[in-house]
């Protein structure tokens, strides 16, 4: 999701109690001013210049929301049957929650993302091509050599036979991390489709049509939404943030 700068460099004070918005940036967004009642603390507000200024972020009265649109979206989920929907509200809940500021992940493959993209809701990619420096970039040194198997002794005779002499552990048998990397994605492309199958990505249309499509998940979200996420497989290394 293409970044917005939400305060200018004028709004920016070198308080150290200066705060970009408080819990209430959703109601002074649609109020169009501030209505934090401690005048003091307003103050320290840096988005409350922003509204004085006609600049609103946030809700549906931001510039940057399409009412159009969002009908569109409203249009197009009311279509939806049950399990569709509740697999549409997960993935949003992913990117406008639990990874909120992200617009592109990798998930399990599931038949109901494939009519939702298919819908336009996000876009789905599952091409080797696509996925492959992904989940190998994120698999562990024991999920790659599995997925080697039998061929993991011809990586590691390719990875000794291409280190340079001034490589300081150039004699050492082990295969190295990087190397196994390459390996794979240069030449073992059944070890690629084992590590890439029953995965896909998704992304998410870039702003400002994703800051429309997160007014509607606000809108229409209800209860929990529990996935499966490789963010929890055992095979891949954990993800900051």
């Amino acid at each position: 999701m293409k970044e917005t700068a939400l305060f200018s460099s004028t709004d920016v004070s070198s308080s150290k109690d200066r705060v970009g918005c408080c819990s209430h940036y959703l109601e002074c967004s649609n109020e169009g001013s501030c209505i934090v009642p401690d005048r003091d603390y307003a103050q320290t507000c840096s988005y409350r210049k922003n509204l004085e200024t006609g600049k609103i972020l946030f809700g549906k009265r931001s510039q940057y929301f399409d009412e159009a649109l969002y009908a569109d979206f409203q249009k197009r989920a009311a279509a939806l049957d049950e399990a569709h929907l509740s697999a549409l509200l997960g993935i949003l809940n992913y990117f406008f929650n639990t990874k909120r500021g992200s617009s592109r992940a990798l998930f399990y493959s599931k038949e109901e993302y494939r009519s939702l993209a298919d819908i336009g809701f996000f876009h789905i990619e599952s091409s080797i091509d696509v996925l492959s420096s992904i989940v190998v970039h994120r698999c562990n040194v024991k999920a790659l050599k599995e997925a080697c198997g039998d061929r993991l002794q011809d990586a590691t005779q390719w990875a000794l036979a291409s280190r340079k002499e001034t490589d300081q552990e150039a004699n050492k048998p082990a295969i190295r991390r990087e190397e196994l990397e390459e390996w794979v994605l240069s030449h073992d492309r059944d070890a690629l489709e084992k590590l890439c199958f029953g995965l896909v990505v998704l992304s998410l249309d870039p702003f400002p049509a994703s800051f429309t499509l997160q007014e509607w998940f606000w809108d229409n979200k209800y209860g929990d939404y529990p996935l499966s996420l490789p963010d929890d497989d055992p095979r891949f290394l954990k993800q900051k943030g």
